[in-house]
């Protein structure tokens, strides 16, 4: 919101919310970093949730997660917390929301330690925090981690196994039951949850990565394997922008090119000078070249000047 203050000439007010950020980054640095990823919570009695000292939900998610999207950290953190996700959370099912599962209920931890473990917010997949999980795989650039969870969650892809899925495979479901239930990897609350959008709104901004700013129409997309050809439309400051992609064209390490109207564009924007006089569509092309051997990097190569 900093920003907007900044557009409409209140600097001093954009000021002050950018100071308190930093000092809440501060404060969430020093007291609540557990040394290979972030803490939860504090509890009323004191004590934390989401540390390594804990029996049981040791690791948070959403710690980790909203760390990375929000840039709340230095980067050998979110690298090492996002690194925490993939050892302790990720798993075939899906990313958990925690673990290990409470296998006893807790009145200090609350409701979610009364479900049996594995279901629901106790060691489940919570489909919330789950898409969630796929915009931070993408944003961090860890496309393997992306496509594993964007596999994971697809509910027209786990649907094929209608004896363990259980749901609807045209529906995204509430919840998925993790590894510690006795039936991992059933589906339920479908055509209840508000995770469907969340699902449909990353789908675009962080997969496709098509995303608005101020001044600008961002394209960073996320190639993760198996998507193949992509061609998607979105209307913006009244034009209709229409990007296309192939995800078989990306190898690790690749270098990512973005044209517009046949030229190639610094950091994937796109500004208004470049849009059409009259309302017909405005052509974008992702491509990904293979970089020499020695350049293969872990994670892919983003466009120039992209945020991370």
């Amino acid at each position: 919101f900093a920003e907007v203050l900044e557009l409409i000439d209140d600097s001093a007010a954009a000021q002050t919310l950018l100071d308190k950020r930093e000092s809440y980054i501060a404060a969430a640095n020093e007291h609540a970093w557990d040394g290979q990823w972030y803490r939860r919570a504090t509890m009323d009695n004191g004590n934390w949730l989401g540390t390594k000292d804990n029996d049981a939900g040791r690791i948070f998610l959403n710690a980790q997660t909203w760390a990375i999207l929000a840039d709340a950290g230095p980067q050998d953190r979110l690298d090492a917390a996002w690194d925490s996700v993939k050892e302790h959370l990720i798993r075939e099912m899906g990313p958990l929301l925690l673990a290990p599962a409470y296998s006893v209920p807790d009145t200090d931890v609350g409701y979610i330690t009364r479900y049996t473990p594995g279901s629901r917010e106790n060691g489940g997949v919570y489909m919330h925090a789950a898409t969630w999980a796929l915009a931070a795989a993408c944003k961090i650039g860890d496309t393997e981690s992306a496509t594993t969870i964007w596999n994971a969650i697809s509910p027209a892809r786990e649907g094929r196994d209608q004896k363990s899925y259980i749901a609807e495979p045209y529906v995204t479901p509430g919840n998925v039951d993790g590894p510690d239930s006795a039936t991992p990897g059933a589906a339920g609350w479908t055509w209840y949850t508000g995770s469907a959008a969340w699902l449909t709104n990353i789908s675009l901004t962080r997969v496709l990565g098509i995303r608005p700013e101020f001044g600008a129409l961002r394209i960073d997309p996320c190639p993760i394997s198996g998507l193949g050809r992509i061609t998607a439309q979105r209307r913006w400051r009244g034009r209709t922008i229409v990007v296309h992609a192939d995800t078989n064209e990306h190898t690790p390490g690749a270098a990512c090119s973005i044209t517009v109207a046949g030229k190639e564009t610094q950091g994937g924007l796109i500004t208004p000078d470049v849009l059409p006089k009259s309302d017909e569509p405005l052509e974008v092309r992702v491509r990904w070249t293979p970089m020499p051997a020695s350049g293969l990097e872990h994670r892919p190569t983003r466009p120039v000047g992209a945020p991370r």
